[in-house]
């Protein structure tokens, strides 16, 4: 039965190769925390994945916008299944703003959608942040080509 003190979530962050995935049991097992694996929504079920892959500049915003609300709904639902004090992400909220806010920047989404996403995520977050820390994980350009590479997932060696 889920307890009702609030829960610290702790995010991992970082590029693509950096380690989240790996790091994320090992820090769990260390803490005795729960996991949740947010950061494999793009391989396993988004639903826009494959045309964002091939149109960016088209499928940026709506990709990024379900993949931020998809994340927001496992992790609240994981938080209320869980009787563990502790949460570990894999990516996770703060990691969709990273991706929209880049797509922004790069001018795949408008001015009016980073506006609106911005409204959408202080609504769907909501309190999900106010108890959390996060580990960021920093690693060289090349270390992180040569684990993409050994990954061999082509559409991550894209981006660089």
């Amino acid at each position: 039965m889920p307890t009702t003190q609030p829960k610290k979530i702790i995010t991992i962050i970082g590029n693509i190769g950096s380690g989240k995935s790996t790091a994320l049991p090992l820090v769990a097992k260390h803490l005795k925390a729960q996991t949740i694996q947010a950061d494999d929504l793009f391989q396993t079920t988004d639903p826009f994945s494959q045309s964002y892959l091939h149109y960016m500049g088209r499928w940026a915003f709506a990709n990024e916008l379900w993949l931020t609300v998809t994340r927001v709904k496992l992790i609240k639902k994981e938080l209320r299944q869980s009787s563990k004090k502790i949460c570990v992400i894999d990516s996770g909220l703060l990691m969709s703003w990273v991706y929209t806010h880049s797509h922004f920047v790069a001018g795949r989404i408008s001015e009016a959608e980073w506006q609106f996403y911005q409204e959408l995520y202080e609504d769907y977050s909501g309190d999900l942040l106010e108890n959390s820390s996060v580990i960021f994980l920093d690693y060289s350009i090349p270390t992180l080509l040569k684990r993409i590479a050994k990954r061999g997932r082509q559409y991550e060696l894209d981006f660089y």
